[in-house]
Order: structure tokens, then C-alpha cells, then sequence
């Protein structure tokens, strides 16, 4: 428990202000370790604040910022963005995502708001910094971007309070800003239909029909066994993930919901059936053949690796 510190603080004048110093004993979360830090807060101008009216107006502050923290250890609000995201928001959340959601996840903090405020302290961050940092990324990313940053930093900064790493919350009011609208170019039914049957593999027609006509996620198709396979409908019991298969992991409970398979789209999966060499339940409905570790059995196949061309027409 910390000791309780009387401190009036001291009155320094630069140009036209006049500003309160007082020292802070935070706990330094990397080393676990009492220090002492400087604080410095603006009281006013000169000429329009008498310096006994500063003195004053820096024991109050003194008074709120030290009181609620003089019976509880104090952590330090200089604790870099960076390090807080790292050793304390990431290994926090990450328990309860899957794999995908991990990599995501802590790619976007670091491309969209590690690589601008990784060395800041975090009491040193302001909302207006952080409105015109979301400001920008909106006239330059697409809305689903912005959006994930949003939603980042406001649970970062939401947890950093929380955990007693700064007094308040920079995140709290932030505003989500307009994002440029994005063009999504479409393809007609036939012309998909085409490219689906100028596939030679029967599996790989099936696998594309699936994932262009019956909407499941990338994660979803190339998980499906065939317990999913309803003729009419499929089941989601399993998720794959850069070749992985996830056994009974689902993004949401909602994902277990019947998915109907449209009757034009039958054909190819019958097709691929009847000729599949494992349709028992616990197989993979798409397999491929795995490498390194897992070469010899039948896993999901990675997304780049379906999508390359010479993968799609002859991949074994």
C-alpha cells in the first residue's frame, strides 16, 4: 500500500503561463518498482492569474490527482502505448479468440495504430490525437478498416483505465467518422457458373459453387465435413484456418445455423461425391494433401493457396 504524500508542488513561468509542478509515485509496471515522475499541468496566464491564486489552484489539483491514489499503489501513466498493448490488452483479450481473430486483430492494432502511437506514453495521449488519427485513416481506408480501429482503441484505452494505467479515458467520446464509400465490382450468376464449370476438378468446381452460391464464411467452407452436408442444407460443426482445422470451433453460435445449398448448386457437390475418396462423417468435404508434418493426410486448404491460379485447375 502506498504511503500518503503532502506535497504543496512549486510555480515556474514560461512565456505568458504559469505553470504547477508536483511529483508523482507511480509503479512501474515493467520493472515492478516505486519511482518518482515530474508533473507539470498549465494554471493559467500571467497578468491574469495572481500567483497565490496558482499556488491555490495547484494544491486542489495536487489534492484530487494525489488524493484517490494515496491509499493504492499508482501504475505509470508514461507506460508506452506500445508495451500496454503488448504485455497487458493482448495476452488479456487473445484467450478467448480464435487463431484468425488473434492474427487479425493484432496485425490492425499495429499497422493502423501501433505504428503512430507505439512510443507514446499512454497518459500522454490525447482525444483530440486520436479523433484526427481516425479522422485520417477514413479519408484513406475503407470503412471496414476504420471501423475495426475504432473499436481497437477505445476497449485499449477502455482496459488501460480499468487497470488503473491512466485517470481518464481519451476513447471515451470519440466519434466514429464518415469513411469514403467503397465500389464493389459485380459479376453476373452466369458468368461465375462459367468459371466454376471451366474448373477440371470436381472438388474445386464444388468448393467455389459452394463458396460463391451458399454464402458461408472462408473459415466455414473450407471446414466443412461431411456431417455438414444436408442435400438441401449445411451444418457448420468446424472451422479451418491457414490449413488447420479448428474441431467444433465456430466464429458465433449463430454460425451453427442451417445454411441452404440452392438446387442449381446440388449437381456439383453429388458430382464431387460420388467419386471423393472419404465421405465418411469426420472427413473433410474439400481436402488436400498436407505437407512437412502433415504429409500424407488430408487437411483444409490454405485460402492464398486455393485462390492461386494453377491451384485452382491443378491443385492435387
Amino acid at each position: 500500500m502506498a504511503r500518503p504524500r503532502h506535497q504543496s508542488g512549486w510555480i515556474t513561468e514560461h512565456g505568458n503561463q504559469i505553470y504547477g509542478h508536483f511529483w508523482r509515485y507511480v509503479i512501474d509496471p515493467v520493472t515492478n518498482r516505486r519511482k518518482r515522475t515530474h508533473a507539470s499541468v498549465p494554471l493559467g496566464y500571467i497578468g491574469k492569474l495572481k500567483r497565490w491564486e496558482a499556488k491555490e489552484k495547484l494544491k486542489s489539483l495536487i489534492a484530487r490527482d494525489l488524493g484517490p491514489q494515496q491509499a493504492a499503489e499508482r501504475l505509470d501513466p508514461k507506460t508506452t502505448f506500445g508495451w500496454f498493448v503488448k504485455h497487458r490488452y493482448l495476452p488479456m483479450r487473445e484467450g478467448r479468440w480464435h487463431k484468425a481473430t488473434k492474427d487479425k486483430t493484432g496485425y490492425e492494432i499495429n499497422r493502423y495504430l501501433g505504428e503512430y502511437f507505439k512510443d507514446r506514453p499512454l497518459g500522454e495521449v490525447t482525444q483530440f490525437e486520436l479523433q484526427v488519427h481516425l479522422n485520417k485513416l477514413a479519408q484513406e481506408f475503407s470503412d471496414s478498416i476504420v471501423r475495426h480501429a475504432f473499436s481497437n482503441v477505445k476497449a485499449i484505452f477502455r482496459s488501460a483505465r480499468k487497470m488503473k494505467f491512466i485517470l481518464e479515458d481519451p476513447a471515451e467520446d470519440l466519434l466514429m467518422p464518415d469513411t469514403r464509400a467503397v465500389k464493389k465490382p459485380k459479376i453476373q450468376p452466369q458468368m461465375i457458373l462459367a468459371l466454376i464449370d471451366g474448373v477440371p476438378h470436381p472438388r474445386d468446381r464444388a468448393l467455389l459453387a459452394v463458396g460463391c452460391f451458399c454464402g458461408p464464411r472462408t473459415s466455414e467452407d473450407l471446414g466443412l465435413t461431411w456431417k455438414s452436408y444436408g442435400i438441401d442444407h449445411f451444418t457448420i460443426f468446424d472451422t479451418a484456418y491457414e490449413g488447420s482445422l479448428y474441431v467444433g470451433k465456430v466464429k458465433t453460435e449463430d454460425s451453427r445455423a442451417r445454411i441452404p445449398i440452392p438446387q442449381r448448386i446440388r449437381p456439383y457437390i453429388e458430382a464431387w461425391r460420388q467419386v471423393c475418396p472419404d465421405t465418411s462423417p469426420d472427413a473433410l468435404m474439400f481436402p488436400t494433401s498436407g505437407h512437412r508434418r502433415n504429409k500424407g493426410k488430408a487437411v483444409p486448404f490454405r485460402a492464398q493457396k486455393f485462390l492461386q491460379v494453377e491451384g485452382v485447375a491443378n491443385h492435387r
